[in-house]
C-alpha cells in the first residue's frame, strides 16, 4: 500500500507535469509561427488532446489524494456525499458539474468545448482512477466507486 507522502509527491508530479504540458502547448500556438508545410494536425486537435490529457490529470489527482484520506474539495465533497446516498461516483461528479454549470450561465458565464467536455467526461474519469488509488486498511471511510 502506499505511502501518505508518496501519494503526495505523486500528485505533486502529475500537477507539475500537466502545468508544463499545458504552457507549452499555449506558448507553441501564441508563439511559433505557422508551419510552411500542411500538417493534418489542426489547432483544434491540439486543444481537444490538451482538454483530454488534462481532465484525466484532474481524475488522477483526485483519485490521489482523496483515495489517500486528505480530504475533500468543495466539489469532491458533493461528489462523495451524493455517492453515499446511492448513486456512482460518475453520476454523482457529473451532475455537481451539471449544477456548477448552470449557476455559472446563470451568473453570465459562457459555455465551449472544454466546459462541456470537463462537465460530462470528469466522473466516469474519477471513477476510473478512485478505487484504483484509494488507499486500503486506513481509518477514513471512502464512497464506493461502483
Amino acid at each position: 500500500m502506499p505511502d501518505t507522502k508518496f501519494v503526495i509527491v505523486i500528485a505533486m508530479v502529475i500537477f507539475t507535469i500537466a502545468s508544463i504540458v499545458t504552457t507549452y502547448i499555449s506558448l507553441s500556438i501564441s508563439v511559433l509561427p505557422e508551419p510552411s508545410i500542411t500538417i493534418p494536425i489542426t489547432e483544434d486537435v491540439t486543444w481537444d488532446c490538451s482538454y483530454l490529457a488534462l481532465m484525466i490529470s484532474v481524475g488522477i489527482g483526485s483519485g490521489l489524494y482523496i483515495g489517500a484520506g486528505l480530504g475533500t474539495g468543495p466539489r469532491d465533497g458533493l461528489m462523495v456525499g451524493i455517492s453515499q446516498r446511492g448513486p456512482s461516483i460518475r453520476v454523482a461528479r457529473t451532475l455537481v458539474e451539471v449544477v456548477v454549470l448552470v449557476a455559472g450561465v446563470a451568473l453570465g458565464g459562457s459555455v465551449g468545448l472544454g466546459t462541456v467536455t470537463f462537465m460530462f467526461g470528469i466522473g466516469p474519469v474519477v471513477q476510473f482512477f478512485l478505487p484504483r488509488l484509494r488507499m486500503h486498511g486506513g481509518h477514513h471511510d471512502l464512497a464506493p466507486a461502483h
